[in-house]
């Protein structure tokens, strides 16, 4: 309710002239407002709960950026909460509203005037709070860059946001992987910080993606290969086991394979320090988190660096 209305009606309760228009305009402002309220915050409860599962694993990573400690529930559980309050207190104001429009008196009204800054304030400060955790829970999100693997790219204790709303994996992208699948002793040296409920990521480039062919030729300067994708280098230094890996297969048994729907292949730009799809072979699309689209620390380095000449490689 704009101040100047609110204004006008406090000095109409006062002087006592307040009419029936008056009061049917007042609950009216407020009726809509709380089922405007009401339909936009139930959109994002049903849209987060369908999706509940990618966000709980992104705001694992985030959860040293966005909270500072957990208190009763995990950084998830504070989104959901809040969500949860707000639609049932607009639910509740909707139908109270509804029910007393016909009886309401210039008293109710008074009474409605001063509860209604007091439920407007809180309600702020829910739709503040939701509103953020949205945003950086389902839209773009934080995550700070632990170890050496996409170096000189991106290097440790960068900061980088993501996007994962509607991501499909494509070829040279930057993305955080989720690695539970894929894990090993390494992770704490090319991974994303895990200290949070034991769960593991990984940030990678995408070399390959679902339905590209990947070709294997021999290096003739020492017994390691060369990796093709879609006649595209992307490795110069494959061994014969890290093909089989990759592909189930050896090269005595095919020189060639076919990456299948819904599978990628991802390395580290550093490929001297990465523990990458030639050590746990192709991942799921459906691990992958997001893209990195921006860096924001380093504050001299700023901005969504070119890809640079792959290290080792």
């Amino acid at each position: 309710m704009k101040k100047e209305k609110r204004k006008y009606l406090e000095n109409a309760i006062l002087n006592n002239t307040l009419t029936k228009e008056d009061i049917l305009e007042t609950t009216k402002h407020i009726y809509i407002a709380s089922f405007i309220r009401f339909s936009v915050f139930s959109i994002m409860l049903i849209v987060s709960l369908v999706f509940a599962k990618k966000i709980s694993k992104l705001a694992v990573i985030t959860a040293d950026t966005v909270f500072s400690h957990e208190v009763y529930f995990s950084p998830t559980g504070y989104y959901f909460t809040c969500l949860g309050i707000l639609v049932g207190v607009e639910l509740i104001m909707g139908l109270f509203l509804l029910y007393k429009n016909k009886t309401l008196v210039s008293s109710d009204v008074k009474l409605y005037l001063k509860s209604f800054k007091a439920y407007d304030l809180i309600i702020f400060i829910l739709e503040i709070l939701v509103s953020i955790n949205f945003i950086i829970m389902f839209l773009i999100t934080p995550v700070t860059i632990e170890g050496n693997s996409m170096n000189n790219t991106f290097n440790s204790g960068d900061k980088v946001m993501i996007w994962h709303f509607l991501y499909e994996p494509n070829v040279d992208d930057v993305v955080v992987l989720d690695a539970n699948k894929y894990s090993s002793s390494h992770n704490n040296e090319v991974g994303i910080d895990n200290r949070f409920e034991a769960q593991e990521f990984y940030i990678k480039r995408i070399a390959a993606k679902e339905e590209e062919k990947l070709i294997i030729k021999k290096n003739p300067y020492d017994d390691s290969y060369y990796m093709y994708a879609n006649n595209r280098l992307v490795e110069r230094k494959l061994s014969q086991a890290e093909w089989k890996k990759i592909t189930g297969y050896s090269v005595e048994e095919s020189l060639s394979y076919t990456i299948p729907k819904g599978k990628a292949l991802l390395l580290g730009d550093n490929r001297l320090n990465s523990y990458d799809s030639r050590y746990f072979g192709l991942v799921d699309n459906e691990d992958i988190l997001g893209r990195v689209i921006f860096r924001y620390y380093p504050f001299n380095k700023i901005g969504n660096p070119d890809k640079n000449i792959i290290t080792g490689n």
